[in-house]
């Protein structure tokens, strides 16, 4: 694989499949802050990833019509548990990282990018 440095701003998507490898290059969405909602139904938590994704459809439809970018998660006792579409990570010090499997809830499979605000 070539370097991409290059590139300059860009999103990248490194996919490999049949032992081959191919990078897709794209411009960066805009950069404006995400509309988010918080979903009316609390969040269940589940001891592994699952196919019942009710919940997340049902958030996701409350986004689409508030005319949100998403829809986040709530437990019960209203700490932020999942997004829709997206990973939630949180700044640990100084790096960036999934909320922890401890907390009751799956780690997210797929990172986005990390934003102090």
């Amino acid at each position: 694989m070539q370097p991409f440095a290059a590139t300059g701003e860009a999103v990248l998507r490194l996919e490999v499949r049949d032992g081959r490898t191919s990078v897709t290059v794209r411009e960066l969405p805009p950069l404006a802050p995400p509309t988010l909602i918080t979903a009316s139904e609390p969040h269940q938590s589940y001891p592994h990833k699952t196919t019942e994704r009710d919940c997340f459809t049902d958030a996701g439809r409350e986004a689409e019509v508030a005319e949100a970018d998403d829809a986040l998660l709530l437990t019960p006792e209203g700490w932020v548990a999942e997004g829709t579409v997206w990973t939630v990570f949180w700044w640990d010090g100084m790096r960036c990282a999934p909320r922890r499997s401890t907390w009751g809830f799956c780690r997210g499979s797929v990172g986005r990018a990390c934003s102090s605000s």
